[in-house]
């Protein structure tokens, strides 16, 4: 359900950004952002189907494994049972292999669209780079951590390796997407603020400029002063 939240929504906008840059017809392309929340909708009803029915068809249920008691090593009258609690159900392989296969076209779609915009100029929409990237990353924890996950039967190990291999593909996709958008935020932030210095003290100093038309020219009143001597 989390990926299909986040890569969903990833790819919808670039979706956008791919509709709106091949548009080759005079009328242009509006897509509004209640249809990319229709496409992450879809993505996640779709993952809601699956779960309901594996539920249903092939519930699943806990399994309590028991490990090979153990004396413990401060009392020889201790005898330690490890138990291990599994949720395991008939057709579960097959289930996560639906589960490959919709994520595998997720992916594909992704890199599809990630090429074709790769040549779209504003750093704003374009992605391209930053998606390839994040996805070759979650391919490569995938294809390092589900074999680590048949091949480490202790369970602590286990947990913890599948932890970090989760920990580091969602971060780094999180700082690959989002770590560009902040600085670009943060340097027009910065340009707007050296342009708006850079036009006040413009104007500044042409208001402290003196006008050369009114130097050796006499004022008005002693114009007229001197048009109407009598005045004196």
């Amino acid at each position: 359900m989390a990926f299909a939240f986040s890569y969903g929504a990833m790819f919808s906008k670039t979706w956008r950004v791919y509709k709106i840059f091949t548009n080759k017809s005079v009328i242009p392309t509006r897509i509004r952002d209640p249809q990319l929340f229709g496409w992450v909708a879809v993505l996640v009803l779709i993952n809601i189907i699956v779960l309901v029915l594996w539920e249903i068809l092939d519930p699943v249920s806990i399994v309590t494994n028991r490990g090979e008691p153990k004396t413990s090593a401060e009392n020889d009258d201790v005898i330690i049972t490890p138990l291990l609690d599994t949720c395991v159900s008939r057709w579960k392989l097959y289930w996560q292999c639906v589960f490959f296969f919709i994520y595998g076209i997720l992916f594909i779609f992704g890199a599809f669209l990630a090429w074709e915009t790769r040549n779209v100029q504003i750093p704003a929409l374009n992605d391209s780079k930053m998606i390839g990237i994040s996805m070759y990353t979650v391919v490569t924890m995938c294809f390092t951590g589900v074999p680590v996950s048949f091949l480490v039967i202790e369970p602590n190990a286990n947990f913890a390796l599948l932890s970090i291999f989760t920990f580091v593909s969602t971060t780094l996709t999180l700082c690959l997407i989002f770590i560009p958008k902040v600085k670009s935020r943060n340097d027009d932030i910065s340009g707007m603020v050296i342009k708006s210095q850079t036009s006040e003290n413009g104007n500044s100093a042409i208001s402290n400029k003196p006008n050369p038309n009114s130097q050796g020219q006499p004022s008005a009143s002693a114009n007229n002063t001197i048009a109407n001597p009598n005045a004196i």
